[in-house]
């Protein structure tokens, strides 16, 4: 029930041809991440871990989004906003470790964000590659997250 006012806000604004903005993108991305807490519930895993996983993946959609976004401007030789960039990532920052202060064993999935957040700083350092390459290394650095948040969910 958390998620519907976010994927309705991703609609109400895509239905308006307004969908590629930063709020509707994000607050789409956020609302579909409620997935994995709704896995979660099916496993019959406890509501702090099922929170959490949300968590970790809600700070990948706010830093991963921002990033992308930044990158095509760059492609296009448009103005990026570094500093919106940086705070977006300040803000995946805090969301991880509130997912480890709510289940200890999401500390793994936390390390995965802070990781690709030096990734992301990195790249953006480099020439812009084609969106083509961007949106294949968001989904394998996703993934990533994905995949240590699920080890250190099974070994904690």
């Amino acid at each position: 029930m958390v998620a519907l006012p976010l994927v309705a806000c991703e609609f109400w604004f895509d239905v308006r041809s307004r969908g590629r903005r930063l709020i509707p993108e994000l607050a789409g991305a956020l609302g579909v991440s409620s997935i994995a807490a709704m896995i979660a519930l099916a496993g019959d895993v406890s509501q702090r871990l099922e929170f959490g996983l949300w968590l970790v993946l809600a700070a990948r959609v706010v830093t991963a989004i921002p990033f992308v976004r930044a990158q095509i401007a760059r492609l296009h030789g448009r103005a990026v906003a570094r500093a919106q960039v940086a705070l977006f990532d300040v803000a995946a920052m805090v969301l991880a470790a509130t997912a480890v202060a709510v289940d200890r064993p999401l500390l793994a999935g936390a390390v995965g964000i802070i990781l690709l957040i030096v990734v992301q700083a990195a790249a953006s350092r480099r020439p812009v590659p084609k969106v083509t390459v961007i949106g294949v290394r968001q989904t394998l650095l996703g993934l990533a997250v994905v995949l240590v948040t699920g080890v250190g969910v099974h070994v904690g």
